[in-house]
């Protein structure tokens, strides 16, 4: 069979390809000939150039119309599907292969044609199969790229929402945090304030340390008769009077000293719980917050990575089939 092709290019280097005309030939001073287009490809084809060789040989099929030059475009487009794996190559390579046996002349070209023809066909059929199945893979690929790019950005946008919450948390915490802090002071000012009034009204207090009266245990004796005298209707209770009677002699000389020394303990109770919804403002609020956020972070940073199956579908495996290159896979794409 390869002496049958051997023949025929030989042939149609031979054959006149067209008989110039007088204005042909004063044409051909500027354009090449249709032998010369032939011998340029054939010289392109020899070195593997089979798209330059197929364009040459097609120049000159236009000019001359010569049918061997459809075998040869046939046997360039099958060197040429074997170098690119493109299915496009190889059915042009049937279609001029095709044309060449309906304008066979001879016997030994259409036996020869013929042979190539079923050459071709076995070769599409593997060709088509392996292209359906190339295409299959790839739909599946695609397919699960897109699922796994889906849930890669639920993981993006589960990430940013959890880090918003937690910048969130961190704000709302320190917000709250400094709302009781002042809270706190403005507490401790007034503590300060109702000393002073106590110090002022001791007027008769036996000794100096008059400070004894608005100690914590003092002070909430107040507190504690003020209650008991509250609970009953604004009337004196035995108990309540035991409160006072713990109280030390003349830190209670009047109601308004007592309430006084009242007021100091419940400041006190209130300060103590707005340092400690400053301290959960500032520490919980904060530390939950910075936790969200670390955990938002990583939920965020999972959902960045390019899933596998994307990566895979960039790839892409191509069947070869030529004479010149032989047979098996070509793997490309971007790594």
């Amino acid at each position: 069979m390869r002496r049958a092709v051997a023949a025929l290019l030989v042939g149609a280097l031979a054959i006149p390809l067209s008989v110039p005309t007088a204005h042909a030939a004063t044409a051909a001073v500027l354009e090449p000939s249709p032998e010369q287009l032939y011998e340029q490809g054939r010289t392109e084809y020899r070195l593997n150039n089979y798209g330059k060789a197929i364009e040459l040989w097609e120049q000159s099929y236009a000019l001359s119309g010569n049918r061997l030059l459809l075998y040869n475009l046939a046997l360039a487009h099958r060197e040429q599907y074997g170098v690119s794996g493109k299915l496009a190559d190889l059915e042009q390579a049937k279609r001029r292969l095709d044309g060449f046996i309906k304008e066979a002349q001879t016997d030994d070209e259409l036996t020869d044609a013929q042979a190539r023809m079923a050459e071709f066909e076995a070769l599409l059929t593997k060709a088509r199969a392996a292209d359906a199945d190339e295409k299959k893979r790839a739909a599946a690929a695609a397919a699960k790229a897109q699922r796994e790019e889906r849930k890669a950005r639920k993981l993006r946008l589960a990430g940013v929402v959890t880090m918003a919450t937690g910048g969130a948390l961190i704000i709302t915490g320190t917000a709250v945090g400094s709302v009781f802090a002042v809270r706190g002071g403005q507490f401790s000012a007034d503590i300060d304030n109702e000393k002073g009034q106590v110090r002022a009204s001791l007027v008769g207090f036996p000794g100096e340390n008059k400070d004894v009266c608005f100690s914590d245990t003092n002070a909430k004796h107040a507190l504690r008769h003020n209650q008991l005298v509250a609970a009953n209707g604004g009337q004196e209770t035995q108990a309540s009077q035991d409160e006072l009677a713990k109280l030390p002699t003349g830190c209670a000389p009047n109601s308004d000293v007592v309430n006084m020394l009242a007021n100091i303990a419940q400041l006190r109770a209130n300060g103590d719980k707005a340092n400690q919804l400053s301290i959960v403002g500032f520490a919980a609020f904060g530390a939950v917050g910075l936790a969200a956020i670390i955990a938002g972070a990583v939920v965020y940073s999972q959902g960045k990575r390019a899933p596998a199956s994307t990566r895979a579908a960039r790839l892409r495996v191509t069947p070869l089939l030529g004479a010149r290159t032989g047979f098996g896979l070509a793997l490309g794409g971007r790594f």
